[in-house]
């Protein structure tokens, strides 16, 4: 089965069982703890992924992973993902379960990407003028430098990307005259 279908399965299982029991938000920034960690600890994949490993002995690693603190929700859930032999996907769930919770709550990424640093006013106007007609959309915005971009800026709102930074305008040059 593709793992993105599993996923996306299993995301909105986890996102209509949490709102039911009133744990959306609680288990969605354990979602954003959980894939934190995973990304800077490969240890966490092996583990989790190791046969000889009972579900008993891997719920209590989730937990300690967790901080020990976890909603009913999500340890549930991760038992059900056990019990189902599901853990090599619980990355991609995750996931997946952060932007379903997105798209419900109209919470948007916004990154945008200078040679050189600007101030969180201007950066927020810029963010808002794209969601402006976007009603109610919470904006989430992240900044970078990269001084490779010589000028201009690079601006990504979810999947929507605007590239108008000094250095891609040259490569379009370049082409142009080759």
């Amino acid at each position: 089965m593709y793992t993105g279908l599993i996923a996306k399965r299993y995301a909105t299982a986890l996102a209509d069982f949490a709102e039911q029991e009133g744990q959306e938000r609680q288990v969605y920034e354990e979602v954003l703890r959980w894939n934190a960690r995973y990304e800077k600890d490969n240890s966490i994949r092996e583990q989790l992924t190791l046969p000889i490993l009972s579900k008993e002995a891997k719920q209590a690693l989730f937990r300690e992973w967790m901080g020990g603190e976890v909603s009913l929700s999500l340890d549930r859930f991760f038992a059900l993902v056990l019990n189902h032999q599901r853990e090599k996907f619980l990355h991609f769930i995750f996931n997946s379960y952060e932007r379903i919770y997105k798209k419900r709550h109209g919470i948007v990424d916004v990154t945008i990407t200078t040679a050189s640093s600007i101030d969180e006013g201007t950066a927020q106007k810029i963010a808002h003028l794209a969601c402006k007609d976007d009603e109610g959309t919470e904006v989430h915005l992240h900044q970078q430098v990269d001084d490779s971009l010589i000028g201009g800026f690079i601006f990504r709102m979810d999947d929507r990307l605007f590239d108008a930074s000094l250095s891609r305008q040259l490569a379009l040059l370049r082409q142009q005259f080759q």
